[in-house]
């Protein structure tokens, strides 16, 4: 009884050999699915990160533009009132400045007609005597 006439032996043995075949392809498939998967996961938690430390940053910028749009808020009135207001600081300060600045000029012009007038007999003798020299 070596061969069974009605089933072909060789062509079982070849579709077991098949079988085989396209079960070890299927299971290196399947592995090399479960690297890709790992490895996509391992991107996906650096994705992740990066995400939170975005939307953290977005958050910050959103508060940040919630306070300008806070002060850009004034009306024009208000904006008039505020440039009203700094134009007068502004004009005081320099009326201050221009009334210490007189004030400095003319005690300091009063101290050198005072030194003039007190050694006026000193400068004059010296004058004369480097012009004595000079001219022999």
């Amino acid at each position: 009884m070596r061969s069974i006439p009605l089933l072909p032996v060789p062509e079982l043995y070849d579709l077991v050999k098949s079988i085989n075949r396209t079960q070890d392809n299927l299971n290196k498939e399947v592995k090399d699915a479960v690297d890709y998967l790992q490895r996509s996961s391992g991107l996906i938690e650096i994705l992740e990160k990066q995400l939170v430390e975005r939307e953290k940053k977005l958050i910050t910028l959103k508060e940040e533009y919630e306070k300008i749009s806070q002060l850009s808020s004034l009306t024009s009135e208000q904006a008039r009132a505020v440039t009203q207001k700094l134009e007068e600081s502004l004009g005081k300060s320099r009326n201050l400045e221009r009334a210490i600045s007189l004030i400095i000029n003319i005690v300091a012009g009063v101290v050198v007609l005072a030194i003039g007038v007190i050694f006026a007999d000193e400068i004059s003798s010296g004058l004369n005597f480097i012009r004595a020299m000079i001219f022999g």
